[in-house]
């Protein structure tokens, strides 16, 4: 694994950077979630962790985390909406 060197100390990237650097199309979209947003993301798509373990380990309640994860998924589908929309609206040479 990739050990990266700052102020004197070695430390490894966490696995929320390391899966990021490899589908970095992703990288964007991430950016727009809260915190609590992308640890429900990252252990349910990625670590496989079902919503009650999710909420264990947040200390949220579970309907809160499948509401919460709702909502993510709305979140990125109208952002990658937005951004089809704005590729339509270049390729028309539409100004937005």
């Amino acid at each position: 694994m990739l050990k990266l060197t700052r102020w004197s100390e070695e430390f490894e990237p966490s696995a929320e950077d390391a899966y990021l650097s490899h589908n970095s199309c992703l990288l964007a979209e991430y950016k727009i979630l809260s915190e609590t947003e992308k640890s429900i993301l990252i252990l349910h798509t990625v670590e496989n962790y079902t919503f009650v373990e999710i909420s264990n380990i947040l200390e949220i309640r579970t309907p809160t985390v499948r509401k919460k994860f709702e909502r993510i998924k709305i979140k990125l589908i109208e952002k990658n909406e937005d951004k089809k929309d704005r590729r339509y609206l270049n390729e028309q040479k539409i100004e937005i």
